[in-house]
């Protein structure tokens, strides 16, 4: 007898620990789909804590009723198979008919034609695949518009042998784009060039040094030569290529990879500023626009941030754990925003424009990146070329004032050493030095509107405050500057035209307290606006839009340059259906409302200009609003982006994660 009840206990405890794993697996299932259902992207850390806890309350139910839990299993199985079924069926309507399209993103845009229009465009990047990090979406933007686009790539990427292979991807993907395959420049160098002491952009000057794969002369494939064939790998034939190359395309427009984490990035971003300082010497008519911007911290290094029902911006790098740039040099809210191409875009990852012409550069597994690099602007730091120190000549009382007028805000002379501050760019006076002044003199005497000085970006080497002195005897005191190596700007009045003037500091901290460039311009340097954006309250860019659940939204301008306010006074507002949306200015900001199933194109336009924006709003049905999240979770399933996506290992078993 008591064998059979030892018998019946232990088939007790057997199944209560059955019973209770079924639950807490169900348990973890149900909080799986009412996160996805609820769009809610949690972490897979994030997802094991709930399932913690969803483990936990299983075990208490157990404890609690035995008869409870019975019901319990049941209603969870039905509630999740039919939930099987539902996303199963919904995933092959997903692939099937014009579903996709539905997806797509409207092109209702106008109004950009000052900034995108009659542009002659050069895009400057170390690699096959920086050219996307950094301009894609945008560069769309340039060809639709009818610019004309150079693409210039410093290496042949070979790093890894596959040089030729990344050579054909460029092409196909300009091909693919429009563009001619004689804008598309391929300089030819190796992939991370260096020795073990130091990177070619550290090497003596006519040092030869070979690429990783051997090769020690530039070099293309035998359809498309590099800029200049049989150019041995030097740092004075390279820094000679890049400074040429800008002058035979002399564009209008220049955008260039900035100072991050990757050797290549660094050489790239520090050769184009030295060039472009020496040209702006030499070439006084030249004043192209020039934007420097991150190819990881923006882009291929940043956060997943594509899904959601409307594309987002571009985070602050410096809350990005991932390459961000050391130092921080610019100011996240002095950055200069461009729009992408509404028609690039779909609320499917997979079938928006961005992302087929990130599968062009498949060797670099580039589409795996496309949720980070797909964002709803593309981030710059503007950098002025039109300083009247440009030809001016600059004495100091020690050291060499030539680093102040160079174009460089970043140097370094340890490119392969990341622990290394990139400071060797910085004018700081000698010790002993009791004057520590500059001086700069014009070539032709100027009224002098704004000074723009940039500190040492060291942190702990700080100019507190220091005096700008006239030749004519006007003088100034400038107070702290910006600790990091922003500019800091100063409106002044010199008293009419001057000759020169002198810079000398008064008060310091830290070892070398010191400035990078100094510049100078007759006008306070107000930016004249070439577009108009709306975006939400969270400073997103607006494009093809969906409201939110109470139909209502407003929007702000933003723009490049110096705009007026948002009010009826100066601004023009159209809609194209008035009977279902109502668009108006008030308070400040743009309201747009629209019934349920409801859409309208709306556009804002600045009165007397052709600067406008039109956006496409939306207030969906329930149910369309679901077809969004929900495909967009099956793709995040498909994608298997383990480090954003909550879903468990199960879900990778199921049919459409086949179908990629």
């Amino acid at each position: 007898m008591q064998r059979t009840d030892e018998s019946g206990n232990v088939k007790t405890v057997v199944f209560s620990i059955l019973v209770f794993l079924a639950l807490a697996a169900e348990l973890c299932l149900l909080a799986d789909y009412i996160l996805m259902f609820s769009a809610v992207y949690l972490s897979m850390r994030k997802f094991y804590l709930v399932c913690a806890v969803m483990l936990l309350a299983a075990g208490l139910l157990v404890l609690w009723s035995r008869r409870a839990v019975k019901w319990l299993l049941i209603v969870l199985t039905v509630l999740i198979g039919s939930s099987c079924v539902f996303l199963q069926w919904f995933y092959h309507r997903s692939q099937s008919g014009d579903f996709p399209e539905k997806l797509a993103y409207r092109e209702v845009d106008s109004g950009k034609e000052a900034l995108f229009a009659g542009k002659n465009v050069l895009l400057l990047v170390p690699h096959q695949d920086d050219d996307l990090n950094v301009l894609c979406g945008t560069l769309d933007e340039y060809l639709r518009y009818g610019s004309e686009l150079t693409v210039a790539f410093m290496t042949n990427g070979d790093r890894f042998g596959l040089g030729e292979v990344r050579i054909r991807e460029a092409l196909d993907l300009y091909e693919y784009l429009g563009v001619p395959e004689d804008h598309v420049v391929f300089l030819g160098y190796g992939d991370t060039l260096h020795t073990e002491e130091y990177h070619i952009y550290n090497a003596p000057a006519d040092e030869v040094i070979p690429s990783q794969v051997g090769k020690t002369e530039t070099y293309g494939i035998d359809s498309h030569p590099p800029f200049r064939s049989g150019r041995a790998y030097t740092r004075e034939n390279l820094y000679t290529d890049i400074r040429d190359l800008i002058l035979s395309v002399r564009p209008d427009v220049i955008f260039c990879v900035d100072f991050d984490t990757h050797e290549d990035h660094r050489a790239c971003s520090m050769l184009f500023e030295q060039a472009m300082g020496e040209i702006l010497r030499t070439e006084l008519d030249y004043t192209p626009a020039v934007y420097k911007g991150f190819a990881y911290s923006t882009a291929w290094a940043a956060e997943h941030d594509f899904f959601s029902l409307n594309i987002t911006a571009t985070k602050d790098i410096y809350h990005n754990s991932m390459a961000i740039q050391s130092p921080p040099l610019y100011r996240w809210e002095d950055r200069i925003r461009f729009p992408v191409s509404a028609g690039t875009l779909s609320r499917s990852l997979q079938a928006s424009e961005q992302y087929r012409e990130n599968l062009f550069y498949h060797s670099q597994e580039q589409e795996k990146h496309a949720p980070s690099v797909t964002n709803g602007d593309k981030v710059f730091w503007k950098r002025s070329t039109d300083s009247l120190l440009r030809a001016a000549s600059l004495n100091a009382s020690s050291q060499d004032p030539w680093l102040l007028n160079n174009f460089m805000l970043l140097d370094t002379r340890k490119v392969l050493d990341l622990n290394y501050d990139p400071f060797d760019g910085v004018w700081s006076p000698e010790e002993g030095d009791e004057e520590k002044t500059v001086t700069a003199t014009l070539e032709v005497p100027s009224a002098i509107s704004e000074i723009v000085l940039f500190d040492n970006p060291d942190g702990d080497s700080n100019i507190l405050n220091a005096e700008i002195r006239f030749d004519n005897g006007a003088v100034i005191e400038t107070g702290p500057l910006d600790v990091h190596g922003a500019p800091t700007r100063f409106e002044v009045d010199s008293g009419g035209a001057v000759s020169s003037f002198r810079i000398r500091l008064l008060s310091t901290e830290g070892d070398r307290p010191g400035l990078t460039e100094i510049e100078a311009f007759p006008e306070w340097q107000v930016p004249k606006a070439t577009f108009l954006k709306l975006m939400d309250p969270d400073g997103n860019f607006a494009y093809d839009y969906i409201l939110g659940f109470g139909g209502t939204q407003a929007f702000r301008l933003y723009s490049d340059g110096n705009i007026p306010e948002l009010s009826v006074d100066h601004y023009e507002i159209s809609c194209d259906n008035a009977s279902g949306c109502i668009a108006e200015i008030r308070n400040g900001a743009l309201r747009i409302s629209c019934r349920k199933g409801q859409s309208a194109t709306v556009t804002v336009r600045l009165k007397g200009s052709k600067l406008a924006d039109s956006i496409f709003v939306q207030n969906p049905t329930f149910r369309n609003r679901l077809d969004v999240v929900l495909a967009q979770k099956l793709e995040l399933i498909q994608l298997e982006d383990y480090e954003l996506l909550h879903l468990p290992q199960w879900a990778f078993l199921l049919p459409w994660t086949n179908s990629i």
